[in-house]
């Protein structure tokens, strides 16, 4: 362990092993708590007419959540929306395996596909453009460094007028307070016990930094 100042952080070996180690740590804990973790965005409908009033969401528009894991976000929003085409990616197979037996069970038409965001090999995802992505809780949960390729991959996955809606944590949340003195990563970036990791924005200008330098709009 090192310091910066009063902060305690974690060794450089621990932090490129947790880099190296980030889909399989997603693996494990999807495999131990099964589609029982996560539950249901609910609220997810009501911030999309919220935040999008100027897409015809009654349109048959192509969806996509980058980081879905089993698919929290797709399902409410497929009763909302039944006539958008829904896709899904993310890095944990045992989440989209999920996510899938979820779909075959209710009859919900979802494609959803293995995938890491940070990939440099973006062309390899065989998927349209989309209408609007949605990315809840998955920019905290990758490196700074990170977090740039994904805002630059979703640009590509984007339809030249469509719409990225983004939610996550803020610093000073209550579940950053709790991270013990051996957990801290970076500033305001703490790994759990099960070696998953958990960044906190100071605030949404934060997070929009990277999608300015793609050339977003903010709506």
């Amino acid at each position: 362990m090192h310091g910066k100042g009063d902060a305690v952080f974690i060794s450089e070996y621990k932090r490129l092993s947790l880099e190296k180690d980030a889909q399989k740590n997603w693996d494990r804990f999807y495999k131990r708590n099964s589609s029982n973790f996560f539950k249901d965005r609910n609220w997810t409908m009501k911030e999309i007419e919220l935040l999008c009033g100027d897409v015809p969401l009654n349109d048959n528009l192509l969806f996509l959540d980058a980081g879905c894991g089993c698919g929290n976000t797709i399902f409410p929003l497929t009763k909302c929306f039944p006539n958008w085409e829904f896709y899904g990616i993310d890095f944990s197979k045992n989440a989209i395996d999920l996510l899938e037996n979820r779909s075959e069970k209710t009859g919900v038409k979802v494609k959803a596909t293995i995938f890491d965001l940070t990939s440099r090999n973006i062309s390899e995802l065989d998927f349209p453009q989309m209408d609007l992505i949605s990315l809840v809780f998955v920019l905290s949960t990758i490196s700074k460094e990170g977090q740039f390729e994904v805002v630059k991959n979703i640009r590509k996955l984007l339809k030249p007028k469509g719409s990225v809606i983004v939610r996550d944590y803020g610093a000073n949340d209550h579940a950053m307070t709790r991270f013990g003195r051996n957990s801290k990563i970076d500033e305001r970036f703490y790994v759990r016990q099960d070696g998953t990791r958990a960044y906190y924005f100071l605030t949404g200008k934060k997070i929009f930094k990277n999608f300015e330098k793609n050339f977003f709009k903010k709506s």
